[in-house]
């Protein structure tokens, strides 16, 4: 058994726990805990104290799982104050001994309650027996037949039937009234009900008749040890035999018949009843000395001679598991906070009418939990108990806590990439405000012990307020700080755990909450009020926010405070024009007669005057009104028509839909055009790249690489969009070509086939293998990944050259650190039947080729750059291929460049080092040489072999075939051949397009192909 205590400012509360923890008792240490972090937050302190009675170890681990800062109590000391508060109560004479019915089973030597008995109905033959029990006073009543009588029991309190029989009285059980009428024919007007008091004052009642709190009947040898019996029954008369129903007490457990027998309780005496506080077994006993023979009981635990009647006195009582938290009240008296408490566990419920009694108010609240719990929770669900005020823990719950996190993570990933500011316009202070509004709300819903609602309070604040409206307006821009920890803080008691890895992250240790007077900002409801009134006609209208609305005006007198708004209100509900004014030169007016004021001036013709009105131009009707009046002849006769024959009517112009709001009205136009549709496609495009990355489980700050694919037309819009698709999805690279990335989707978005392939570059993981590999610091491997290189394969991929142009690291080093990536590639780390990667420790699947967190290569053949024996290579394709496929041995070395490039464009290009160019070129600048001058290109080439260059490289071959002819370039390419070989030199050439027939001879000249 355990027992759990809470000590509050130097007050402790306990609760008993049963065996292992219940989903109740749980329920109940949840709400302790939380209560505790509120009101850690005000900077109060609440200690958790633990008493154990006796646990195993697996309760010890569950109890500690919960409270792990706990404090332990021991048991001796509880129960010295426990039999403390017995012994007060016995001197102010508060307690009473009881006699309680109970069954027992000599089977299973075995206890058990009333509601624990299993009963079964038999048939049984009763003699109806009468006795005379006083002057002219008979008693009738049943017993099993052949069952013989010894005496009466009468209950002082139970009313009795009497029947007058000329001068004798009958008295029976309440329970005979049936056979009395049935069988012994008594009628039922001779019945009348007494009470053995008024018969006591009739007559002398005999010696075998036995009153008091015993229940009335026969008593028999079979139950005769249980009365005071002075006297046995002299004779009786069997007047009648009756078949009886009756129901047998069986043992639950072996089916034996039980025997009934009364043991004696210990209760406390209230006002309200007597608090049982005392059980027939248990683990510890009540300080209580008790004489079986007369009952007298006395305070002590040393065995003694009863005073009464000389029989032995010993501890009999032991206390019941419901109030063993007595001690802890009776200690700790002073008042206190609130006491939580489950409906299932009533025994603290009786607890308090004790501490009633004693006029000790120990608690502000006592608040009463209802949670149902599905037998399968585990530790994590029950905290949620704190989001219902009564009722089932569900799965909306769980995806509550779970949305409420994912806001937080955002914000703070949020605030890392973009930062913190101080207060600098109206939103940030508007924020300001409502946070304050907000701590106050909070603190005062907590203090009611109010969690539920302190959650939606909070999690409304956090989805609504911020993220959705806030962050929304500032996107991409820093965020005031406070806020965001306030909210942090305030989740606390909800989730301990997260929110101080959030505050961590944030470099914040303060966990206090604080208040503060904030002037309010003006202006911010209105702004949102027409925020809610365009998002909800996209919503009723069915139009995406992912889709562009055209147009909207605001006409109001509040033009002017919302026109410093516009870009904001354009930037959250995704519209591309937005204006704000007092009067809007676009609204059209429509002129509406009123017939009952024209005919006031001329009657009859006011119908047939309305209806040429209408016909009328509306630009000259009004403008003739506004100079005081409109002429129109009618039948020969000229009519005046007065500004007050006339109501303006505004008239919506085509195109635009007019919306209510509580300052102004919305004009918006939601026409599609080819603008619209355009920004839709990137949006929709947008949003499936960052659902892929979602899905893939990418973190926030970890960039893609994303390759598109669709129809020529489509693709040249989303190349336009590149910088904004590159900016709202993290990507490092966007490819518009298939590439076979590790998520690959085919979208139908808008009616287009879009391939999508992402390619995500988990960031923390990189640098984790980064910073595996010897020569690597933190800094040196966050620099590496932004500088592009986004796995460990892309790292093997770069050339010693292009590594030691990083900042840190040397050609030496970059050397050490190829040779490591190549030695330690290829080989996972095995551990059991499981394996890992042995840069970053993922553990690997079977089918993984590629580490899935840092790209390490695994299961692939992957050689290092080099070339095989040989001088003359020749690559098809673009000349940057050449430049990547040099091998790092030959890159650094002194080179010749032949080029039809400008010079110095193709260097910066390449970042070539230690090279001598020659531009092929009729520009007559520098070592220009034009393309029908081979033998002074030769000449050129000899003289760089002749000092000792071992490098060539050309990229105007086909340049040069173009003009020269292909025969003529072949023959060059031979002799070039035989020039390399005779210094042992290399030769790297591209052709960018060749023929089948050509590449065939060409190959005949070249050792290999790269």
């Amino acid at each position: 058994m355990l027992r759990l205590l809470i000590e509050m400012s130097g007050r402790m509360i306990t609760y008993p726990i049963y065996g292992k923890l219940s989903n109740e008792v749980i329920d109940e240490i949840t709400h302790y805990n939380a209560y505790k972090k509120f009101r850690e937050l005000l900077g109060e302190d609440m200690k958790l104290t633990i008493v154990y009675f006796n646990p195993d170890e697996e309760s010890i681990k569950d109890i500690k799982k919960i409270v792990p800062y706990g404090e332990i109590l021991r048991v001796e000391d509880y129960m010295e104050n426990l039999n403390a508060l017995i012994e007060e109560l016995f001197h102010q004479g508060k307690l009473e001994v009881m006699k309680k019915v109970i069954y027992y089973c000599e089977e299973c030597n075995k206890y058990y309650h009333l509601k624990d008995v299993k009963w079964e109905k038999r048939e049984e033959v009763r003699d109806i027996v009468r006795v005379r029990m006083g002057r002219r006073l008979y008693f009738i009543g049943d017993v099993p037949k052949g069952v013989e009588p010894v005496g009466i029991a009468i209950n002082d309190s139970e009313n009795l039937l009497a029947v007058k029989m000329d001068k004798d009285f009958w008295v029976s059980p309440a329970y005979m009234r049936e056979i009395l009428i049935n069988e012994i024919e008594v009628s039922e007007e001779d019945m009348e009900e007494v009470k053995i008091g008024d018969l006591k004052k009739r007559t002398k009642l005999v010696n075998y008749v036995i009153t008091g709190d015993v229940e009335t009947g026969y008593i028999t040898k079979e139950n005769m040890d249980l009365y005071d019996l002075k006297r046995k029954i002299s004779s009786y008369v069997v007047i009648y035999s009756v078949k009886k129903e009756i129901k047998e007490a069986k043992c639950p457990s072996c089916g034996r018949t039980l025997e009934k027998r009364e043991i004696p309780i210990l209760t406390v005496k209230t006002e309200k009843g007597n608090l049982r506080i005392s059980s027939q077994n248990g683990n510890y006993k009540i300080p209580i000395l008790y004489c079986d023979s007369c009952g007298n009981f006395e305070f002590g635990t040393r065995i003694k001679d009863c005073p009464i009647c000389g029989n032995i006195m010993e501890t009999k009582f032991f206390y019941d598991p419901k109030v063993l938290s007595l001690g802890t009240y009776y200690k700790f008296n002073e008042e206190s906070d609130i006491l939580y408490v489950h409906e299932k566990r009533s025994g603290i419920l009786n607890i308090m009418k004790l501490l009633d009694e004693k006029n000790e108010n120990l608690f502000d609240k006592e608040i009463i939990l209802h949670h149902k719990f599905e037998d399968d929770g585990h530790y994590d669900s029950y905290s949620l108990s704190l989001l219902k005020n009564r009722g089932s823990i569900n799965e909306n719950d769980k995806k509550k806590i779970e949305k409420l996190k994912n806001f937080i993570l955002n914000l703070v990933n949020y605030m890392q990439i973009y930062g913190k500011s101080e207060p600098k316009d109206k939103i940030d202070n508007w924020l300001i405000f409502r946070n304050e509004q907000v701590k106050k709300e909070y603190i005062s819903r907590l203090k009611d012990s109010k969690f539920a609602c302190g959650f939606d309070l909070l999690y409304n604040y956090v989805a609504n307020d911020i993220s959705r409206f806030y962050l929304h307006l500032k996107r991409k821009e820093s965020i005031v700080f406070e806020p965001i920890v306030d909210s942090i803080r305030m989740l606390y008691p909800y989730l301990p755990d997260f929110s101080l890895e959030m505050l961590s992250k944030l470099n914040i240790e303060n966990l206090k909450l604080e208040i503060s007077e904030v002037k309010e900002e003006e202006g911010i409801d209105s702004l949102r009020n027409l925020i809610r009134v365009i998002m909800r006609f996209r919503e009723e209208n069915k139009i995406t926010r992912r889709e562009p609305l055209k147009k909207i005006v605001f006409v109001s007198e509040q033009a002017d405070e919302i026109k410093e708004f516009a870009t904001l209100i354009m930037k959250f509900t995704n519209t591309l024009v937005f204006n704000s004014t007092g009067k809007w030169d676009e609204m059209e007016l429509d002129v509406e007669p009123d017939i009952q004021a024209i005919g006031q001036m001329y009657r009859a013709w006011a119908p047939k005057i309305a209806f040429l009105l209408k016909r009328k131009n509306v630009k000259d009707v009004i403008s003739a009104l506004n100079k005081g009046g409109y002429t129109m002849g009618i039948e020969g006769f000229i009519v005046r028509i007065t500004p007050n024959m006339v109501k303006l009517i505004e008239k919506v112009p085509k195109g635009y839909i007019k919306l209510n709001t509580k300052i102004g009205s919305l004009y918006v136009n939601a026409e599609r055009d080819v603008s619209t549709m355009r920004i839709r496609l990137i949006n929709e495009v947008i949003r499936r790249i960052n659902y892929m990355r979602k899905d893939l489980d990418v973190e926030y700050d970890d960039l893609i690489d994303i390759s598109i694919q669709a129809d020529e037309s489509i693709n040249r819009i989303i190349k336009s969009y590149v910088d904004e698709i590159r900016e709202r999805t993290r990507a490092r690279n966007v490819d518009f070509r298939y590439i076979e990335y590790a998520y690959v989707v085919e979208w139908p978005i808008m009616d287009y086939d879009i391939v999508i392939g992402i390619n995500p570059l988990f960031k923390k993981w990189v640098i984790k293998a980064f910073e595996s590999i010897p020569g690597i610091a933190a800094n040196k491997a966050e620099l590496l990944f932004h500088m592009g290189y986004g796995s460990i394969y892309e790292l093997m991929q770069a050339s010693p050259g292009e590594l030691a142009e990083v900042p840190g690291f040397s050609t030496s080093s970059a050397n050490k650190i190829r040779d490591y990536l190549y030695k330690n590639a290829f080989k996972p780390k095995k551990s059991g039947k499981k394996e890992y990667c042995p840069f970053c420790g993922t553990e690997l699947g079977s089918e993984d080729d590629f580490c899935p967190r840092c790209g390490a290569p695994i299961r692939v053949k992957m050689e290092r750059k080099s070339i095989g024996e040989g001088n003359v290579y020749m690559t098809v394709g673009e000349f940057s291929k050449i430049i990547a496929r040099i091998p790092p041995e030959l890159i650094d070395n002194k080179k010749l460049l032949i080029t039809k490039e400008e010079p110095e464009d193709i260097k910066s290009t390449y970042n070539l080092k230690n090279a001598h160019i020659i531009w092929i070129s009729y520009v007559p600048i520098g070592k220009s040489i034009k393309p029908k001058e081979l033998n002074r290109l030769r000449d050129e080439i000899e003289k760089f072999l002749g000092r000792g260059g071992k490098l060539i490289l050309m990229d105007c071959f086909d340049f040069m075939t173009a003009i020269n002819g292909f025969d003529t370039m072949l023959d060059f390419l031979k002799e070039l051949r035989e020039d390399v070989k005779s210094v042992n030199a290399h030769l790297f050439f591209n052709v960018e397009e060749l023929e089948e027939e050509n590449g065939e001879k060409i190959l005949e000249y070249v050792d290999g192909e790269i």
